[in-house]
């Protein structure tokens, strides 16, 4: 009997599924949603040995459902589950994990290290990193300058969530977490205007190299990551629906000035000499006034992958990258050495996440509806260059403030916003977006990274 090529797991693979099909692979999908399209792309899939997609509750299930499927079968993860690193520990008994070692990921999402790392003079990474304070420091007493804007973060947490403001009567006098539980993992983090932008890595898998990491004089420039691309990161857009900071989409592939490029390089290149991290991941930076702050490093294929791969199909996907499939082939098509990028081609996708407004009941009709505008209706896609994603199954319900769906579009389509504004209005929730407006900043700030003149006005 054939196995399944790979296992893709997290809180949502359709995006990966649809990877590793494009690519010849059979994947097996274990998620949050199990989302209609997700079942028919493995319905639709040829070898058909996949199956359906395996509903999880909470990552913690992940070992005892994993244990039904041959040993042998690598297992890819998407986001959220860097942040529980004893599960991860779990899994990599069970089978080969791909990506990068937990102790890697253990350094990398813990703040001190990354941005004393990054924010080192002597690394020569070229980004800024904000002023933060963790929770031994605030136990401590520490006063934070009332004339900066500071966020209550917490370490093991993604997508935005669990990221609140601190009042402003917290931020003249000590801060107190008396009232938070998990303490531990909370720091307090300075707020930093400008663009969020997303910047997407890949090193191939290194032997970890022996004695001082921190030694760059035996590390070989060749190794050092390559930038797949960048994506402009929207988040907490009350017209998605969206609060707070929850990731409500990107868009991408955006072009950055060479300025932002050259920083974005340093900072992964910085980091990926001190901690031997490979395979995919990305970094959070926001750009200001013509620098790059980085704000934080997911180590795994992210939310953005899959605009850089619709936008130039010549490209290998970021899931074959981190397969280890298509590394040499990605060498000849990024001309590293002489500082030249692979071209993105002219499409400018844009994924925008739209919240339910208030608990949906999925029904049948409502599920078929919603299928009919996802990328399956090819004629659909073809007149209006608008199509849904991550849509819900029959059967599920869609607790108030969870993501709804998806809307995929092309920016560079004349009309899009007219085409938008039909997509929201067959939906079953209230969408109050102002495409026009949302449009307008969306390529105020795209044009900003690009040529960096008004970055402080963002």
């Amino acid at each position: 009997m054939k196995l399944a090529d790979v296992i893709l797991a997290g809180a949502s693979v359709r995006s990966l599924a649809k990877s590793a099909i494009r690519d010849g692979l059979d994947p097996i999908c274990v998620d949050m949603f199990a989302d209609a399209d997700l079942k028919r792309l493995l319905r639709d899939n040829a070898s058909k040995v996949s199956g359906q997609p395996i509903p999880i509750a909470s990552f913690e299930q992940l070992p005892e459902v994993l244990e039904r499927f041959d040993p042998t079968i690598p297992l890819v993860l998407s986001g959220g589950i860097e942040n529980h690193l004893p599960l991860l520990e779990r899994l990599n008994k069970q089978r080969f994990v791909v990506g990068p070692s937990i102790e890697a990921m253990r350094l990398v999402r813990d703040p001190h290290w990354l941005f004393s790392t990054a924010g080192s003079s002597g690394t020569s990474s070229g980004c800024e990193v904000p002023v933060w304070y963790s929770a031994d420091q605030l136990a401590a007493g520490c006063v934070l300058d009332n004339q900066k804007r500071w966020l209550l973060k917490d370490r093991c947490s993604s997508g935005g969530l669990s990221v609140n403001w601190l009042t402003a009567s917290r931020s003249n006098a000590p801060v107190s977490l008396s009232d938070q539980s998990d303490v531990m993992n909370l720091y307090v983090q300075e707020h930093i205007e400008g663009v969020p932008v997303s910047a997407t890595f890949f090193r191939s898998q290194r032997p970890a190299s022996t004695g001082s990491t921190s030694s760059h004089a035996a590390v070989d420039p060749a190794d050092d990551p390559v930038l797949l691309g960048a994506a402009l990161q929207l988040s907490g857009l009350e017209g998605l629906n969206a609060s707070g900071f929850q990731f409500c989409g990107n868009v991408g592939p955006v072009e950055l000035s060479a300025a932002l490029q050259n920083q974005a390089l340093a900072a992964a290149v910085a980091v990926t000499r001190k901690c031997n991290l490979s395979g995919v991941f990305g970094i959070d930076f926001v750009a200001r006034d013509g620098r790059l702050w980085l704000l934080e490093l997911n180590p795994r294929i992210t939310a953005s992958h899959e605009l850089h791969e619709l936008s130039n199909l010549q490209l290998p996907s970021h899931l074959s990258l981190q397969l280890n499939r298509s590394a040499d082939r990605l060498k000849t098509l990024f001309q590293v050495a002489n500082g030249r990028k692979f071209d993105g081609g002219r499409k400018k996708n844009c994924r925008a996440i739209v919240y339910s407004d208030r608990e949906i009941q999925v029904d049948r009709a409502l599920d078929q509806a919603l299928l009919s505008m996802t990328e399956a209706n090819q004629s659909r896609i073809a007149e209006t260059g608008v199509y849904l994603a991550d849509v819900p199954s029959a059967g599920t319900t869609v607790k108030k403030h969870w993501p709804f769906c998806s809307i995929y579009f092309d920016l560079k389509i004349q009309e899009v916003g007219l085409e938008l504004q039909k997509v929201v209005k067959r939906l079953p929730i209230a969408v109050p977006v102002l495409w026009e407006p949302f449009l307008l900043r969306i390529q105020d700030q795209i044009d900003d990274l690009q040529t960096e003149p008004k970055l402080a006005n963002c």
